[in-house]
């Protein structure tokens, strides 16, 4: 099984394309046809769009190449959950956030939640 690495950054996702699929010019103009799928040369690694994510994962997974999601924990500011949905930090959330959280991961992390950020 292959494997793709994947990192968000500035509201896209960057994909590392390893040099053996890579070489598969069909496969990386089917990803660009499919999910808009672009070459940027500043940082030399495709980009596709943070709402295109979940079918682009659901393709490759179902042409048997694994996603391994790269995570800047020193970007992170949010709330990280266990598969449990238990909160695993120290914040206390107020229920409309809890609840606004919550209900964006039963959605499959998908979707946007807008929530006043206080004074």
């Amino acid at each position: 099984m292959q494997i793709m690495e994947i990192k968000f950054d500035q509201g896209t996702y960057l994909v590392n394309v390893k040099s053996e699929i890579r070489s598969s010019k069909e496969l990386v103009s089917e990803l660009q046809k499919n999910f808009g799928m672009v070459w940027d040369s500043r940082v030399q690694l495709f980009r596709v769009l943070a709402n295109k994510k979940t079918d682009f994962i659901k393709y490759l997974e179902s042409i048997d190449i694994k996603i391994k999601i790269i995570v800047n924990p020193k970007k992170i500011n949010f709330i990280q959950f266990n598969n449990n949905l238990k909160w695993n930090s120290e914040i206390q959330l107020r229920d409309y956030q809890k609840d606004a959280a919550l209900n964006w991961i039963k959605n499959n992390n998908r979707g946007i939640v807008i929530l006043p950020t206080g004074a």
